[in-house]
């Protein structure tokens, strides 16, 4: 008799444990997900003025510089690099460099600027940095083109090396 409550008894406990499988319901949903892409560059200032003079007859050449200008950049991609550009090409005689600092990639140290892209910083990935000094060097040879104020425009540009 106690054989026949234990089978009875096991039957009972398999069918509480296998009626809900047969009877249960499933469902399931596809999510599809986007992470956006994150490359950001901006400068502590939109303006700056920068006067030189030419050099006397006793120097080859004369030059100016002004680091009160900051870079900042976030990107969350790998293998990224900061560009420089200028709008257009300076008069005969001067060369306008910058050179930026940065804690989160590898600076190139100071660029001669010109209407061609430049790397500024490399190897950035997954980075945010700002506050890094920004450097312009204007320099001024004895043949220096005069001009009057004339505003050029520097683009710096955060893309991929690739």
């Amino acid at each position: 008799m106690k054989k026949v409550y234990l089978i009875i008894l096991l039957t009972l406990i398999s069918l509480v444990l296998i009626v809900p499988t047969i009877l249960g319901s499933t469902a399931s949903q596809d999510i599809t997900i986007t992470a956006e892409s994150i490359n950001e560059v901006s400068l502590s200032k939109t303006t700056l003025n920068l006067t030189i003079t030419p050099p006397p007859d006793s120097l080859v050449e004369e030059e100016v510089t002004d680091s009160s200008t900051t870079l900042s950049y976030s990107t969350n991609n790998t293998n990224q690099k900061i560009t420089v550009a200028i709008d257009e090409l300076l008069p005969t005689g001067l060369t306008l460099m910058v050179e930026a600092t940065s804690t989160g990639g590898v600076s190139s140290g100071p660029v001669a600027l010109d209407s061609s892209a430049n790397n500024l910083i490399t190897d950035l990935s997954n980075v945010s940095d700002s506050g890094e000094t920004v450097t312009y060097i204007l320099k001024a040879n004895k043949f220096a083109e005069p001009i009057n104020a004339k505003t050029f425009t520097v683009t710096y540009t955060i893309q991929s090396t690739n």
